[in-house]
């Protein structure tokens, strides 16, 4: 069986729990491109789902929008700062004050701006569209091959209440993504070509130095909201930046999230 095949015996596997809906997660990122790109054509996916963080490089929405219409895909698009409870109460979900409470998360915080600026998208849209109190299908692009935490925890089929997170590509290596674009000319974002990542969320979680220049020399827009927020001074650390051991006593219980299906850029910078 080939890793296509295997790919998409996994799905199969996830359509027996009779779902109500299937969407493909796309960051926009190389990884979800791939994944996107092996499903396109499966009648059974609803839609692609991109979520809008707030803090993001602007051309990544752009580029998955343009993408899901030459494919005929319709496309989701959920914004943290439209965020709302349950009872349809606003509750916007803002980076800024995020930080302004928390400070720059650093990875121990990453669990925080996961849930807030992801975590509640997904949310929402389940409430949307699983009126009938069935199943939903989730195609996310996690791999064991993005880092070593990943390798341990990630699993083909999790379910988390009527949401059935399924990671068709699980057993697929960097080079068997790369090997695969290649071969049928997956798009590439112009912002993954340039910062090494989808873009589409600039939390700050896994930063590594030397990053803020790169995305102020390719990205200066980004960069200046990010600036922004550190001159507020919020926080003694800046965004590239970790909290000191303080910080993280204070912060107990901000560990690192385990399951978060849609941040595989960042957690493979961190791993």
């Amino acid at each position: 069986m080939t890793l296509i095949d295997e790919a998409h015996a996994i799905l199969d596997e996830g359509l027996e729990y009779n779902p109500s809906h299937v969407f493909l997660l796309v960051s926009g990122g190389n990884d979800s491109m791939t994944l996107a790109h092996v499903f396109k054509d499966r009648p059974e996916v609803s839609a692609i789902v991109h979520i809008d963080t707030g803090i993001k490089v602007d051309d990544v929405e752009p580029f998955v929008a343009e993408t899901a219409e030459s494919w005929g895909i319709p496309l989701l698009v959920y914004r943290a700062v439209e965020n709302t409870k349950a009872d349809g109460t606003p509750d916007p979900k803002i980076y800024e004050e995020l930080v302004a409470k928390h400070g720059f998360p650093g990875p121990a915080s990453h669990q925080y701006m996961y849930s807030n600026l992801k975590e509640r998208q997904v949310s929402r849209l389940m409430r949307d569209h699983n009126v009938d109190k069935q199943d939903v299908v989730l195609i996310s692009g996690v791999r064991k091959g993005e880092s070593a935490r990943r390798a341990k925890t990630v699993q083909k089929l999790q379910r988390n209440g009527r949401q059935v997170w399924v990671a068709p590509l699980i057993n697929w290596t960097d080079e068997d993504m790369a090997v695969y674009r290649q071969a049928m000319s997956v798009p590439e974002s112009p912002v993954a070509a340039k910062l090494g990542m989808s873009g589409e969320c600039l939390c700050g979680a896994f930063a590594k130095p030397g990053q803020f220049a790169l995305l102020e020399k390719h990205y200066p827009k980004a960069a200046a909201h990010i600036r922004a927020i550190e001159e507020q001074g919020y926080c003694p650390w800046t965004w590239e930046q970790e909290p000191d051991l303080q910080w993280f006593e204070a912060k107990a219980g901000q560990g690192a999230f385990e399951f978060s299906p849609l941040c595989m850029d960042c957690i493979r910078r961190g791993k």
